[in-house]
């Protein structure tokens, strides 16, 4: 299991317990799943900004997926936001 694997089961496990992940976890779940085009997954992975009316950049089932059903608990608690100091520091 890759350490990317790991940190998002951590994160599943965290979230079916009633737990918002951490924002290291919320930031490889979104390095994870965006697609590498300017968006909201792609802001939340380069500098932890949340938009208003984040949008992962996908409509289909993916979305109920229990990473991105974490993530979007994440981003639901904690945006809408602007840039987090230190947030490129969040390395795995």
């Amino acid at each position: 299991m890759s350490t990317d694997e790991k940190i998002i089961a951590e994160a599943i496990h965290h979230y079916q317990i009633g737990n918002t992940i951490t924002d290291l976890q919320a930031r490889v779940i979104a390095n994870a799943w965006h697609d590498g085009q300017p968006g909201d997954m792609y802001a939340l992975v380069s500098t932890g900004t949340i938009r208003e009316d984040f949008y992962p950049g996908f409509g289909d089932n993916r979305l109920e997926t229990p990473e991105i059903a974490a993530l979007m608990n994440y981003v639901h608690t904690h945006g809408p936001r602007g840039p987090v100091d230190g947030w490129s520091d969040l390395s795995w």
